[in-house]
């Protein structure tokens, strides 16, 4: 019965130990590319039930870079910081809105990591927790705040790099702090790379 009881208190011990080093640990430099479908008026589904397509004649792209510092604690949680530069092109046709500009500012916000399995795990950030300033272009001196964020990993052997992406469309709503505040729905795709900056 002794060892039975020790063998299972190990078994317990072991188990938890392999848990907590499934999640990422350390510091990741970063740098990536975004580009955003904004639909003010909403997005309609497709055949398949995704919400996939903008409603009206409204919509239009964002594009920005992001280069900052992601802080893995390895027990599922984390800290992202670091500055982006965003641009909004001329419209496609003859709207004067949005006008064409150049922005830039700041985001920080914590985020909770899934365990790695098969080289893969995921991050996401919980509303009301993604914030950010934005200090260049029409809109400086206002913040902003997400109601969702997700990121897909790929993570190497050694974990000294990965690679991050959006898997699968989904939709977040972007609200800026100015009166009136504004809410646009929108849907992005990502690339990028970590590199670990400490052991």
């Amino acid at each position: 019965m002794r060892g039975l009881l020790l063998s299972s208190m190990c078994s317990c011990a072991f188990a938890a130990a392999a848990s907590a080093a499934d999640y990422p640990k350390g510091t990741y430099s970063a740098s990536a590319f975004q580009m955003c479908l904004m639909a003010p008026s909403g997005f309609a589904n497709d055949s398949k039930g995704n919400p996939t397509i903008p409603n009206g004649n409204n919509s239009f792209f964002g594009a920005n870079t992001f280069q900052g510092v992601l802080t893995f604690n390895g027990d599922g949680t984390g800290q992202l910081i670091g500055v982006y530069t965003s641009m909004n092109p001329p419209p496609p046709d003859s709207r004067s809105v949005p006008k064409p500009a150049m922005g830039g500012g700041t985001a920080s916000y914590p985020f909770t990591p899934t365990p790695v399995v098969g080289h893969r795990f995921s991050l996401s950030a919980k509303p009301g927790m993604i914030n950010g300033t934005i200090d260049v272009g029409p809109a400086a001196g206002q913040q902003y705040s997400l109601d969702a964020y997700n990121r897909d990993l790929l993570v190497s052997d050694d974990q000294r790099t990965m690679a991050i992406t959006v898997v699968a469309p989904y939709i977040e709503t972007i609200t800026l702090s100015g009166s009136p505040n504004v809410h646009t729905t929108r849907s992005c795709i990502a690339t990028g790379t970590l590199n670990r900056m400490t052991e």
